[in-house]
């Protein structure tokens, strides 16, 4: 996805674009026109992609790229370079070379591109990237659903590694956020997508991964508990009523006594 250089051609897919906006349960946690990452079983999201093309009054073009059906070798890669600036740049510049501005403009104008030519011109990026296998996480989190900051080096390798077995078929999301900022929100996100999730944080991350389900497992704010009565403290009370319940009785009976009706 990207837009063309008169103001009119705005933000579209070149091609056919998805069959489903598949990252839609995501929307609400993520700000596609900043970097974000979000991969989803073989769907693999990266936006904030820079172009070094600038529309008629002068504003930075982004691109978003979608990749479907990704292997694990590429999504590993892709959501790499999405995650630095340096990578994105790089992976702008090959997408720049594919999709020069005069083809753009025309294929979001009156020209429409076929779906092969499209798939052809963004070979050579994916190309660049798919090539290296990755190599197995030294930082593999066990956690069901986490989240982590986006400049922790751990957190990162262990987000890389969700990406690549997302790819392999396990259910779940993978996804950097710059809405988020706090375990909080990431749980709120973790609890409403109800399915494994990684959740990076651009801002207001943790100095460390942090198990998303012993967060939300404990009291929240607002919510009184209520004490109860250990099972050894219940064995003593019970005689301790019954002795105070007669001294009340002997009470009354020496009353009576000394005082007779």
């Amino acid at each position: 996805m990207t837009r063309g250089t008169p103001r009119r051609l705005d933000y579209r897919f070149l091609g056919a674009g998805p069959a489903q906006r598949w990252w839609r349960p995501v929307q609400d946690w993520v700000v596609l026109e900043q970097p974000e990452v979000i991969a989803c079983g073989r769907s693999l999201l990266i936006s904030g992609i820079p172009s070094a093309r600038r529309d008629a009054i002068g504003t930075a073009i982004r691109y978003t790229l979608v990749v479907e059906d990704v292997e694990r070798a590429l999504a590993h890669s892709l959501a790499a370079a999405g995650l630095h600036s340096a990578g994105r740049a790089r992976l702008g510049e090959l997408l720049d070379a594919g999709f020069p501005a005069e083809w753009v403009d025309a294929a979001l104008g009156d020209t429409a591109p076929s779906d092969a030519e499209v798939a052809r011109r963004l070979a050579p990026a994916l190309a660049a990237f798919g090539v290296d296998e990755p190599a197995a996480a030294q930082h593999r989190v066990r956690h069901r659903s986490w989240v982590g900051a986006l400049d922790d080096g751990q957190a990162v390798a262990a987000f890389l590694d969700r990406v690549t077995r997302l790819a392999e078929g396990e259910p779940g999301w993978a996804f950097t956020t710059s809405a988020i900022a706090s375990v909080k929100g990431a749980g709120d996100a973790a609890d409403a997508l109800g399915a494994p999730v990684a959740v990076l944080l651009a801002d207001g991350g943790p100095p460390e991964v942090v198990d998303l389900g012993k967060a939300q497992a404990g009291p929240r704010p607002g919510i009184r508990t209520m004490t109860t009565t250990t099972p050894s403290r219940r064995r003593w009370l019970v005689p301790l009523a019954v002795v105070v319940l007669l001294a009340a009785i002997l009470v009354v009976v020496l009353i009576a006594t000394v005082f007779p009706l």
